[in-house]
């Protein structure tokens, strides 16, 4: 498979996701985090951006459709300024964590809400 081939197969792939998550394709490529992690706790803070939001959620509370695309959109970058579609971060922005569980990554998308619920118990 060519690298332009693979490229819209992954830019198609990211449109996929961006669709089940409610987000715009062309800002996901903001959402990236240092870490896979800290880019999924970025996506779900996206999907949800007010605190009122996200003070009752849990991690199963989301369907699993979108927890697997928040998954998959973490381990995707797509550079849209210069037509770089598809740099598979997971491998090449953050190789040790490119075989990370989905039990972790999880957990991140859990930490968006129980941050939340923590400043929420602290102010009162």
């Amino acid at each position: 498979m060519s690298p332009d081939e693979e490229n819209n197969i992954r830019a198609k792939q990211l449109r996929e996701y961006a669709k089940i998550l409610n987000l715009d394709p062309a800002n996901i490529s903001k959402l990236k985090g240092r870490t896979i992690r800290g880019t999924c706790r970025k996506i779900v803070s996206e999907m949800f951006p007010k605190v009122s939001q996200r003070l009752n959620k849990k991690v199963g509370s989301i369907p699993m459709e979108q927890l697997e695309a928040i998954r998959s959109i973490a381990h995707i970058i797509v550079d849209f300024h210069n037509y770089l579609i598809c740099l598979d971060f997971g491998r090449t922005m953050h190789p040790l964590e490119e075989n990370i569980l989905d039990g972790l990554l999880n957990n991140a998308i859990g930490n968006v809400f129980s941050a939340s619920k923590y400043r929420k118990k602290k102010r009162t």
